[in-house]
């Protein structure tokens, strides 16, 4: 009985080893289930546990991977069914296909706010599959000019993602420098400004320069970050920055000079260079209604002669008064810049610079939706496997006929002692 128990427990230890060591050669086979594709422009080859046999992926070909692992000569497979063979497994070379990443999907949509915004990026946009730039991009461009209804996650009106549907395809796209917003309204510069474009190195090519005084009417509002809007002016497109514009006070007030004041034709840092209109005497009563960016000049009208003062040259602020019977500034003379809607251009598909002019600091990175991960093994961790599997087999083994050996040297001296004791019974 002793020898067979042996035998049966040697059995059983052999039956659990041999699994280890042939887990251990197949490299550690990982069960993570997921969808890919043959990247390989040839082709990829595969071969069937079924009787041997053999086929070829096409290029783009999808496979549904039960698992992958890596041989004792470093080389990795995925395994993976054929259709019409759903009990043996096909393995093709794992450099020959890629994971298909999943679509992120969000929870957090607010579906109930539509944002409108239309293609400023003169190659078109890209969609994602995420809101990262290190997601997949599906093989689609939004064209230049096409207008596109978009929406947020909620609580992230920073994020400069957004989720769009176009041609039936939906995705991620990001807003910088890609994306604007048709705003109807005038804007009326307060100084000469520069009229610009990026180049791919993110450097500012000035194409023109928009003259102090012109009303800008019906802009393109590029993204919150730029702080820009896009125009067209003198038949040339480009940005303007909107610290140029006029600003409007929540309040009027009514000041009075001190001295006798200077008026200009344009809002400066160094308003003094600029032409000057008029001279308005000590004692003069006036509104400041408008102001520039930096709240240093205002924009008044004093006997017909509309212009800049300096801060400076306020004077001094008169309380309790009705503003409306003093004169006020008009724009009605000035020069109007209208700016038409984009021209819808086709999108060039190859186009490997669609998203340029974006810096890393703006790439919000979500948390991914990907349920793939490679367990890189390499041919010394396979043999490691295996010598790690040879010594737990051996030395529980070893234990196993010490204890066995001790089982039965305590049998048999139990036994002995037994017999002893019935041979003095009966004599």
């Amino acid at each position: 009985m002793g020898k067979f128990l042996k035998f049966i427990i040697l059995f059983i230890v052999l039956i659990f080893g041999m699994q280890f060591c042939i887990q251990a050669d197949m490299g550690v086979p990982s069960i993570n289930k997921y969808t890919a594709k043959v990247t390989n422009p040839d082709g990829a080859s595969y071969k069937s546990d079924a009787q041997g046999m053999t086929g070829k992926l096409e290029y783009g070909d999808e496979i549904e991977v039960e698992f992958d692992y890596q041989d004792n000569a470093g080389i990795r497979y995925a395994a993976f069914k054929m259709d019409e063979d759903k009990y043996a497994y096909s393995y093709v070379n794992i450099d020959d296909i890629e994971p298909v990443e999943e679509m992120y999907v969000s929870d957090k949509l607010n579906l109930d706010k539509k944002i409108d915004r239309v293609v400023i990026a003169e190659n078109g946009i890209k969609i994602h599959k995420g809101p990262a730039y290190d997601y997949e991009t599906l093989d689609i461009v939004i064209p230049y000019g096409t207008e596109i209804e978009c929406y947020q996650e909620k609580n992230s009106t920073e994020n400069p993602w957004f989720y769009v549907s176009y041609n039936g395809t939906e995705g991620w796209v990001c807003e910088l420098n890609s994306l604007g917003t048709y705003v109807e309204g005038e804007y009326v510069l307060a100084r000469d400004t520069d009229l610009y474009m990026l180049n791919e190195k993110n450097e500012y090519n000035i194409l023109d320069n928009v003259k102090a005084n012109t009303v800008i009417k019906n802009p393109i509002l590029t993204d919150p970050w730029s702080q820009s809007y896009l125009i067209k002016y003198n038949d040339k497109w480009g940005y303007i920055e909107d610290r140029a514009f006029i600003e409007e006070i929540i309040e009027a007030n009514v000041y009075k000079t001190t001295k006798d004041v200077k008026i200009y034709h344009s809002s400066s840092v160094d308003i003094e260079k600029t032409e000057e209109i008029a001279e308005i005497p000590k004692g003069t009563e006036y509104v400041i209604k408008y102001m520039d960016f930096y709240g240093m000049c205002s924009f008044i009208s004093v006997n017909g002669n509309q212009g800049w003062i300096y801060e400076n040259d306020y004077g001094e602020k008169i309380e309790n008064i009705d503003v409306s019977k003093y004169e006020t500034p008009t724009f009605e003379n000035f020069t109007v810049c209208e700016t038409p809607k984009l021209e819808k251009k086709d999108s060039n598909e190859n186009d490997e610079k669609v998203e340029n002019n974006v810096t890393n600091e703006y790439n919000m990175t979500i948390e991914k939706v990907n349920n793939y991960e490679k367990n890189d093994i390499t041919p010394n961790q396979i043999i490691t496997f295996g010598v790690v599997g040879a010594i737990v087999i051996s030395l529980t083994c070893v234990v196993t006929i010490i204890l066995i050996n001790k089982t039965t040297k305590k049998d048999k001296n139990v036994n002995k002692e037994k017999s002893e004791e019935t041979k003095k019974e009966e004599k």
